[in-house]
């Protein structure tokens, strides 16, 4: 299952792409599947290769 940027009916997302259940995939894991229909308008932009993660929040103030 690759991550992808797509445009999904004119809306910028990046998810997990199923293409045997042809369905997006989000990281929230409370969150359902978005499972592709034929009106869609859909186009992968790109396939997420490596990115930059902020594992822990950071425990100061900004500006102070």
């Amino acid at each position: 299952m690759s991550v992808i940027v797509a445009v999904l009916n004119g809306v910028f997302c990046c998810k997990r792409l199923d293409l045997h259940q042809r369905a997006l995939i989000s990281a929230q894991r409370n969150a359902r599947p978005y499972f592709l229909r034929d009106g869609d308008d859909f186009s992968v932009e790109g396939v997420v290769i490596r990115s930059v993660r902020i594992h822990k929040p950071l425990n100061r103030k900004i500006g102070a």
